[in-house]
């Protein structure tokens, strides 16, 4: 199967949970034939497992197909069925089986004699655990991975206390599951928490986003505030995020990532004012002429100030007052600044007039 795998990252993702999710199926039969005894006809789990197992097995053949079907614009191969809809439905079944064989070990432990404190169920539980949710995270099975590792760090932290082996990269994984899974509330509770690779773990995933146009995900991780989400990294991400917004004429969007990168960033002077610039441009397409205008004045004056009044940017912020100020009606002003431009108006670049609102 891996040796037919299209060159395509969704695929590859969807071909490991295809393998990881075939090889539990594996794992299950004893136990399955097991629970088939005890619970015959309607409730015959060893029936449920096989059907399953054979729709899926349809599916995967269909999602491994040769890669001139699956590039070809006109192939109709993956029409046939839904796979994101038989993806989940086999991940549910085989999430609740993956509890199921967690739950079932746990019994088993407890019911084993205890000689000592060290036969406690949970020394032998907790690596059980841990071992459980590499193996879902290895294969991208964020759903399973997830349900382990919130089991080991409640279970670890009760046992060892905050600080306990493998903490940190349980939190880890379990921030990524989470956001991958897109369930953002429990990303907040993780993303906050401090572990070692924390602020190369949030600057990936947040760069991930973008990479792949999904830059309302990359805000997610990116803006913060009081929650207490800075890292290393952010303020990278932050500005390409913003320029792109920009470019786009997302507006509100953009108004958001500039407006935490100037209150909560000290950068130098020049990029201060490039944002406070980007974020005048950002008032005015959003036709709040009068917030446009108390940045753009100060980003002329210190412009001015800091870098001298011949300096291009100087001229960037007088020309896109002039513009300002005609739109919003104060000709006087806006003839104050067309003065400053004299000559060089012609070189400067100015905003563009053409908005869509």
């Amino acid at each position: 199967m891996r040796r037919i795998e299209a060159n395509t990252s969704d695929l590859s993702t969807k071909l490991d949970k295809t393998i990881f999710l075939i090889s539990q199926f594996l794992k299950l039969l004893p136990a399955s034939q097991i629970l088939a005894d005890a619970q015959p006809q309607d409730n015959d789990l060893k029936h449920q497992v096989k059907v399953d197992l054979e729709n899926w097995t349809a599916l995967a053949g269909q999602l491994v197909s040769s890669n001139e079907n699956l590039e070809s614009p006109t192939a109709n191969r993956l029409s046939i069925v839904d796979p994101e809809s038989q993806l989940d439905d086999v991940q549910s079944f085989f999430q609740e089986a993956w509890n199921d064989q967690e739950e079932a070990y746990l019994r088993e432990l407890k019911e084993m004699p205890r000689r000592s404190p060290r036969d406690h169920p949970d020394h032998r539980f907790i690596p059980f655990l841990r071992r459980r949710a590499s193996e879902a995270f290895d294969a991208k099975n964020y759903k399973a991975a997830k349900m382990s590792l919130k089991k080991l760090l409640e279970r670890s932290s009760k046992m060892y206390g905050p600080i306990f082996e493998g903490r940190d990269d349980a939190l880890r994984m379990l921030v990524i599951c989470c956001v991958k899974l897109e369930d953002w509330e429990e990303a907040d509770v993780y993303m906050v928490t401090q572990f070692k690779q924390r602020d190369q773990t949030m600057e990936d995933l947040a760069m991930d986003f973008y990479l792949r146009g999904k830059r309302d995900e990359a805000s997610k991780i990116c803006l913060g505030g009081d929650r207490g989400k800075k890292f290393a990294g952010r303020e990278a991400v932050m500005d390409l995020l913003s320029a792109s917004y920009i470019r786009d004429n997302k507006w509100t969007e953009a108004k958001k990532i500039l407006s935490d990168l100037l209150f909560t960033e000290q950068p130098e002077d020049y990029i201060r004012l490039q944002r406070l610039h980007d974020i005048t441009q950002v008032y005015f397409a959003l036709r709040d002429y009068e917030a446009a205008k108390r940045c753009g004045k100060t980003v002329l004056e210190e412009r001015g100030r800091r870098f001298g009044e011949e300096h291009v940017s100087y001229f960037q912020s007088a020309s896109l007052l002039v513009q300002i100020c005609e739109k919003s009606g104060d000709f006087d002003e806006a003839a104050f600044y067309k003065e400053l431009l004299d000559s060089d108006a012609h070189s400067i670049p100015t905003f563009n007039e053409d908005l869509t609102f």
